[in-house]
């Protein structure tokens, strides 16, 4: 049995749809086996299912959303690692009234390519990782992705 046989994206958008991880009244793009993550479009954006089923929200958290506005990368080229740092980080912001930004987690973090479009934080030589276990990538991440409809999303336009 492969992946694309036991993957049910439709179940997943009706989760992300009821779960608050996006606003109401988003456009979803229904699942496609041929779609790749790396589709360009004025239209539609990209995400990974990934930051969702850690627990982030649309609009993402000042902190997350800093980040993308800086080295102008995609959510879709992002890996599990810096997701997680951004959760954990987004997290304790909330939580322990802090005001961790993008400034912090530099000072901490080189941002470092994986293959020829990932990317992910390295601890900086003379620093310690502020996320334990956040090295781990989950499998299949990069299958599990969807389209949303930019002009139906909070800054869609921009992205």
């Amino acid at each position: 049995m492969t992946y694309e046989e036991t993957y049910s994206f439709n179940d997943d958008i009706e989760y992300l749809k009821t779960s608050g991880g996006f606003p109401t009244n988003i456009v979803f793009k229904p699942f496609d086996v041929y779609a790749q993550p790396n589709f360009i479009s004025p239209t539609w954006v990209c995400f990974l299912e990934y930051p969702f089923s850690l627990g982030l929200t649309y609009p993402f958290s000042d902190i997350v959303s800093e980040f993308f506005e800086g080295p102008q990368i995609s959510y879709i080229q992002t890996m599990p690692a810096l997701w997680k740092v951004h959760f954990w980080i987004d997290r304790l912001n909330q939580s322990k009234g802090l005001d961790m930004s993008f400034a912090e987690l530099a000072h901490v973090y080189d941002l470092q390519t994986f293959g020829s479009s990932y990317f992910l934080f390295k601890v900086k030589t003379d620093k310690t990782h502020l996320i334990l276990k956040s090295k781990q990538n989950d499998g299949a991440w990069k299958e599990r992705f969807f389209f949303v409809k930019c002009e139906s999303i909070p800054n869609g336009d921009l992205l």
